[in-house]
This record gives C-alpha cells, structure tokens and sequence, in this order.
C-alpha cells in the first residue's frame, strides 16, 4: 500500500509481471523493514526465554540445588 504506483506502472511498461515485480522491486525494498523486525522479534523471543527461567528460579519447588543448599546455610540460627 504504500509502494507508489509509479513503481508498478514503470515495471508494467518494461514487461515485468506480478511476481518480477515484487522479486525484483518490492522485495529490494523491504529487506531493511524484514531485518529490523527480524532483530526486534529476536530479541523479543530472547527476553521471554530468560524471563521464563528466571521465573523458575524464584519459585521455591523449581530451584536449583546450589540455591536451596545456600539458602538453608544463610538461615541456620547462629548458636
């Protein structure tokens, strides 16, 4: 929608149909937008994949031994 149909009518009079159009106009154009969105859904997908483990951390039935051992050292009653 927001190509301008000047691109069309231009591929149109050099014989370009649909699809040479779009391999050979619309796609050299867009890959800027497809990297940018590729790195935003990366590092989208990569923050809730850290998040979600980190979360496991935090519940006291998903901890790691190494966490639960410390634990129990730090609240021992000092005699």
């Amino acid at each position: 929608m927001t190509v301008p149909e000047e691109l069309l009518e231009a591929s149109r009079i050099d014989g370009a149909g649909p699809f040479r159009f779009f391999w050979d106009t619309l796609l050299p154009l867009s890959r800027t937008n497809m990297a940018a969105l590729f790195v935003i859904l990366f590092i989208l997908g990569w923050n809730q994949y850290r998040l979600a483990a980190f979360d496991h951390q935090r519940a006291d039935d998903m901890q790691t031994i190494q966490i639960g051992i410390r634990k129990m050292i730090t609240t021992l009653p000092t005699p």
